[in-house]
């Protein structure tokens, strides 16, 4: 991952997609990615929150069916509830255990709403 911004675009906003339409947000994430990004989160300082929102915004754009604007419910919503979630729980806590957490936010890319929301130590 070498992307000079951390979320894509949608197309909405490069202005090659209508407004009206729907369009994949979908940019998969290998789990060595995720603990990258979450490296780059344990580095934010308290005034960039925006980075760390950014992060956050990466991290549900791994979520296969993604889509912009988002489906209504569904699994894929579900799943980017709980990616956003431990995300934002690990970010706001003692931000430790980055490979515990990557793995755990990796899985649940993987599994979609069939699994629960994970507890970090």
């Amino acid at each position: 991952m070498h992307t000079s911004e951390i979320a894509y675009p949608c197309a909405h906003d490069l202005g090659t997609a209508n407004q009206d339409d729907t369009v994949s947000i979908y940019h998969p994430l290998s789990l060595a990615d995720i603990t990258y990004l979450l490296s780059q989160a344990l580095s934010c300082r308290p005034d960039q929150a925006a980075k760390a929102n950014s992060i956050a915004i990466r991290l549900g754009q791994g979520i296969p069916g993604l889509t912009c604007p988002h489906p209504p419910g569904g699994n894929v919503m579900k799943t980017l509830h709980h990616i956003q979630t431990l995300y934002f729980a690990w970010y706001e806590g003692e931000r430790g255990e980055i490979a515990m957490v990557a793995q755990q936010l990796w899985a649940l890319m993987q599994r979609g709403e069939e699994s629960e929301v994970p507890h970090h130590a």
